[in-house]
């Protein structure tokens, strides 16, 4: 009876849209298998950084911006609804990793802060234009860079407080797993929201090759779920 009370009460917390923590949790990748990105998923922003092309693309049904690299160092990088502050370097070519064709746009461009170990060590990502009280997915792509000089950060999202609440570890050098990282989060009473990106040494910076946000569907199934044990409930009760 108290395991099916807590389980509608989740439920009940899940359906009305209550606030908790982001959770960060990551994913292997090492070809076009590996990425999470599908026409049945709502998104409000996919962008790749490109080297040469300003426009969209298509992946299976889905739409990608591409934004150029050339033109954006020591200066924002202003997309549709997003903007990228802290950069202060830019590269253009690809990086290690993962395999395949859509993996190979993914990496080919990115943005940084601190290359040259004068300017903060932190770049972020903000996106615009979100609903309150609703629940998102932010990714970000991790290939690798062609060195191991210990480039390391964390990620740390604006939704719990940035530098207080939960952040994840990041290691982008040649002899690690080039991830997915994937962070689930409620926008709150907030329209916005930042992925702020830190390295942990000088001149060793975290790169940002692509992100995508998308829109987590209303738990309906789940809520379902939960009505129907509390006729369970009602029904033992009787």
């Amino acid at each position: 009876m108290k395991k099916m009370n807590a389980v509608v009460a989740m439920v009940l917390m899940v359906s009305l849209g209550i606030a908790q923590a982001g959770v960060f949790t990551t994913i292997d990748w090492n070809s076009d298998a590996d990425l999470p990105l599908s026409s049945a998923v709502n998104y409000t922003h996919v962008v790749d950084l490109d080297p040469a092309n300003d426009g969209t693309i298509d992946f299976g049904g889905i739409t990608v911006t591409q934004k150029p690299a050339a033109g954006f160092a020591d200066g924002p990088v202003i997309g549709t609804d997003w903007s990228i502050t802290g950069v202060q370097f830019l590269y253009q070519g690809a990086a290690a990793g993962p395999t395949g064709a859509a993996s190979d746009v993914l990496k080919t461009a990115l943005a940084g802060g601190d290359a040259g170990n004068t300017g903060s060590p932190v770049h972020a990502i903000t996106i615009e234009g979100l609903t309150q009280n609703t629940d998102y997915i932010f990714t970000w792509f991790s290939p690798l860079w062609g060195d191991v000089v210990s480039r390391t950060g964390t990620l740390d999202g604006s939704d719990d407080g940035l530098d207080a609440g939960a952040a994840l570890a990041v290691n982008q050098d040649n002899d690690q797993q080039s991830l997915i990282i994937r962070y689930a989060y409620n926008s709150g009473d907030n329209t916005t929201f930042t992925m702020q990106i830190t390295n942990d040494t000088a001149g060793n910076t975290l790169h940002t090759y692509a992100f995508a946000n998308e829109v987590v569907p209303e738990p309906a199934t789940l809520a379902l779920l939960g009505l129907g044990g509390l006729g369970l409930l009602r029904r033992h009760k009787a």
